[in-house]
């Protein structure tokens, strides 16, 4: 692994923001002010008084998988020190809080463009607790088929804590789709191959390495398949505990 610096026109700067890793996989940045203030300041004491006339109402939303960035709709309210932005259950993101001369005690709810991306894949998964090198069952419902799914973004993110404007422990980890097959049929060196286009249910394999997947409570994602082949509306997400 190694740092690539991306020059991005059109971006403000951003100071004490919030980032947030969304059901799709791409990541958000909210909140800020575009000049440091408070202890990130060369001023000799927290001085929040004009924060507000530098705040950053921009959302910027990056993806990994295309290295390119478009902006989202503007929130309303400055988003500062001490705020924060966490992703719910369903694909939203919550944004609430700062710190100054007058705290913002009020909160947002940011729909990402994401849900207009036609319907939501619907499933059932089991177990809710699993451990490391097992798999989860998903029984897709409504009409849902494997083919209809982005094969590479059935994903757990962590769900997260927040504090100073950092989520310390979010993280995005991909599972390997594989066909369900009868487990007293099968050989030591054989492995699951890909479930089928028609295929209703299959199972994803829940990684070895803790180092990727440490302990504790995620979201389970899935997202469809937009005909161009694209990311179309995430799931809801279902909460799964690794052991």
């Amino acid at each position: 692994p190694q740092w690539v610096e991306q020059k991005v026109p059109n971006l403000k700067g951003r100071y004490n923001g919030n980032s947030v890793v969304l059901a799709d996989g791409t990541v958000m940045f909210i909140g800020g002010q575009t000049r440091p203030f408070g202890p990130l300041s060369n001023k000799a004491t927290n001085d929040f008084r004009d924060e507000g006339d530098y705040a950053n109402l921009d959302v910027d939303i990056f993806d990994p998988s295309s290295n390119k960035w478009t902006k989202g709709v503007p929130s309303f309210k400055r988003r500062g020190y001490h705020s924060v932005a966490a992703l719910l259950y369903d694909g939203k993101v919550f944004l609430g809080g700062t710190q100054g001369p007058n705290d913002e005690t009020s909160s947002e709810l940011y729909t990402p463009d994401y849900l207009w991306r036609g319907p939501r894949p619907e499933f059932s998964v089991t177990p809710d607790r699993v451990g490391y090198d097992q798999c989860l069952q998903i029984q897709l419902g409504g009409g849902w088929e494997f083919g209809m799914l982005r094969e590479d973004k059935c994903a757990l993110i962590r769900l997260i804590g927040i504090t100073h404007g950092f989520g310390f422990d979010q993280r995005y980890v991909n599972l390997f789709p594989r066909h369900i097959i009868n487990e007293r049929d099968l050989k030591k060196d054989f492995t699951y191959p890909q479930p089928a286009s028609t295929d209703t249910a299959f199972r994803l394999q829940i990684p070895q390495n803790q180092n990727l997947l440490p302990p504790g409570y995620y979201y389970l994602f899935l997202v469809s398949k937009l005909i161009n082949g694209e990311s179309g509306c995430p799931s809801k997400g279902h909460i799964v505990q690794i052991l």
